[in-house]
């Protein structure tokens, strides 16, 4: 397929970010970018995917987790029926939970074929702007689906102050480090504590979660551990 570069540039846009996060959302999960596939037209698989945040055929969130937690929950499965019911599952059981999605990326351009992350190429990318988000939103915890969104949220996508936007650098690598220190034998600790962020966010205290990875390549810990992390983050008893 032959482009120009105002078509390519249009292909590098997010195909959700765009929804308005709804009012009372009170919890953010936070991603970096879809697989390439889902910014082209009917570019996902029509039977496996579904067209929605963490909606890859290959992505564990909502087949190995949200979905059997939403099903002990007492919802319907969510994988079941066609795209736009799928879709539409999805956004319910979201909402009931006053819980959201948004990926730190507005535009994601890459530098290779790959869906990795490293052949982003995030010296042009354009990233969300959760100072105005946060702002405008009642948001009290955000969920990170990995270390590497929450580098570039706390780098990039907190502030548009450089200065701030340093600060923020070093105070993320220096949670990080602690992060890493906890013991193997305490693993999923260091997904279910958050952050011990020492800045309020427009006055408000935000609770900041490294959750681990649901892509499938993300193996330290199985899908069983993942699904536990995520249900004591999203929904502590």
């Amino acid at each position: 397929m032959n482009l120009s570069s105002d078509e390519h540039a249009a292909m590098d846009i997010h195909p959700y970010n765009s929804t308005a996060i709804p009012l009372d959302t009170r919890i953010l999960i936070v991603g970096t970018a879809p697989p390439r596939r889902f910014f082209y037209p009917n570019g996902w698989d029509q039977e496996k995917d579904t067209p929605f945040y963490y909606g890859s055929r290959d992505n564990q969130l909502w087949k190995d987790i949200l979905n059997p937690i939403a099903q002990d929950m007492g919802f319907e499965n969510i994988l079941l029926g066609s795209s736009d019911e799928r879709v539409t599952k999805m956004k319910r059981f979201l909402m009931c939970g006053k819980i959201w999605m948004r990926d730190v990326l507005d535009t994601c351009p890459r530098t290779g074929i790959s869906d990795q992350d490293r052949h982003i190429d995030f010296q042009t990318a354009q990233f969300s702007d959760f100072d105005i988000i946060l702002k405008s939103s009642q948001v009290e915890k955000i969920v990170f689906t990995g270390k590497e969104p929450a580098r570039w949220f706390f780098s990039k996508g907190l502030t548009r102050d450089e200065k701030q936007r340093q600060l923020y650098r070093e105070e993320f690598s220096t949670l990080d480090r602690k992060r890493q220190k906890i013991s193997d034998l305490n693993v999923c600790q260091k997904f279910t504590e958050p952050l011990s962020w020492p800045t309020l966010v427009h006055n408000r205290l935000i609770k900041f979660y490294i959750a681990p990875s649901p892509s499938r390549s993300y193996r330290k810990i199985d899908k069983i551990k993942k699904r536990g992390a995520y249900r004591e983050i999203l929904f502590p008893v």
